[in-house]
Parts: C-alpha cells; sequence; structure tokens
C-alpha cells in the first residue's frame, strides 16, 4: 500500500515485545520531531500498566488534532485514554472495569463500548488485545480508504479461522 514505517520510543532506546521481538526507535516521541506523520499505532504492552510508561499524550493529540488516525490495541489504551481523545468517542479496550482501573479513572469511560472486534471513531481505532486482525485491518482502512473492500476481504479471510 505503499507506507512507511518508522519506530517510535521515548529515547530512540531499543525496546523487546512481550513475544520477544526487539527493535530501535528511529525517532523519540517529541511532537515536534513527528510532525509529518499521518499515523500512530500503539502497542499492547504491560508497561502501560506502570509508572515506566512513556507519556505519549502530546504526541497523540498533535497526530490526531491535525487528522492523522491514532490507534492502539490492548495495554496501550491506557495511553490514549490518559492522552484525554476518548473522552467523547466510542471506544474499546480490554474491559471497562479494566480500563478505568488502570487509568485511574478517564473522562470517555460512558463512551465505552464492550465489543469483540476493533472500533473506529473518526481517526481513532481501539481494539482489546483479543482483536489484532481487526485492529490491523481498521488502522489500514483508516489510511487508505480507497482499499476498504479489499481490506473488508482481509478481515473477513482472518475471520474464517475462528468460525465453527
Amino acid at each position: 500500500l505503499g507506507a512507511h514505517i518508522i519506530f517510535l520510543t521515548e529515547k530512540q532506546n531499543p525496546v523487546r515485545s512481550i513475544g520477544g521481538l526487539s527493535t530501535q526507535g528511529e525517532r523519540g516521541i517529541d511532537p515536534s520531531d513527528n510532525a509529518d506523520l499521518d499515523a500512530v499505532a500503539l502497542i499492547g504492552s504491560d508497561i502501560w500498566q506502570t509508572n515506566d510508561a512513556p507519556d505519549v499524550s502530546a504526541l497523540l493529540r498533535s497526530v490526531a488534532s491535525r487528522g492523522g488516525v491514532v490507534g492502539a490495541i490492548c495495554g496501550a489504551t491506557i495511553a490514549l485514554a490518559k492522552s484525554g481523545l476518548l473522552e467523547h468517542l466510542p471506544h474499546t479496550s480490554n474491559g471497562a472495569d479494566w480500563l478505568k482501573q488502570a487509568t485511574g479513572g478517564y473522562a470517555g469511560e460512558p463512551s465505552y463500548v464492550d465489543q469483540p472486534a476493533a472500533l473506529t471513531s473518526g481517526n481513532i481505532i481501539t481494539a482489546s488485545g483479543l482483536a489484532p486482525d481487526t485492529f490491523a485491518t481498521e488502522f489500514l482502512k483508516a489510511l487508505y480508504p480507497e482499499q476498504t473492500g479489499m481490506l473488508d476481504g482481509v478481515t473477513s479471510m482472518f475471520a474464517a479461522e475462528h468460525s465453527s
């Protein structure tokens, strides 16, 4: 589809996923260093539930304010909730009570939607940790709306694995 993907980490430091994937940050998280980004996807991790989590609020608000796509899956929805971007938008996560507890309460709680698939609200995409397929396809549809038909086909193909 022609996307240019870069990895952002708090201080351009290397990070390792729960699954053992390691990557080097190409940029930090300062919004002024990332004014060219069309989208940001936050990936779930246990760190989002700790005091060690980077504060990405300014970056997320910056990308969203210029019409960019902002997505978060699993634990990363905590950062999105803390940024204030979920305040009036329908969104989902790993559970309403879980998100409320993990954030210490957040303004978007009345807009929480309990559903198994990713949820798109304007340019914001949220998903529980159990919805990586629909998170990926919803994120790509937001970036490439002209590819919606093809991406719906991808979603159906992934869903076939889970049908009885």
